[in-house]
């Protein structure tokens, strides 16, 4: 879960190697939300962060169970 998060999220690798503004990476187009001034448009922003993590969640949903039984499966005794 942690690394596909980390992957899902990387942003300095895809901002120094991808150039071409039609391979851009979802965490890159977020960024063009904050104007060169620092001020950032809040809304636009907010629901393109919230359609980047979806994809995380759902994959959490989607594993929860293993997960967590995984976690308890050493947790007990005898």
């Amino acid at each position: 879960l942690f690394a596909f998060i980390t992957a899902w999220n990387e942003f300095f690798f895809a901002l120094v190697l991808i150039k071409s503004p039609e391979l851009q990476t979802l965490p890159l187009a977020l960024a063009r939300f904050v104007g060169l001034e620092g001020v950032a448009r809040v809304g636009p922003l907010a629901a393109g962060a919230l359609l980047a993590t979806l994809p995380s969640l759902a994959f959490f949903g989607f594993i929860q169970k293993g997960l967590a039984g995984g976690m308890l499966a050493g947790a007990t005794k005898g």
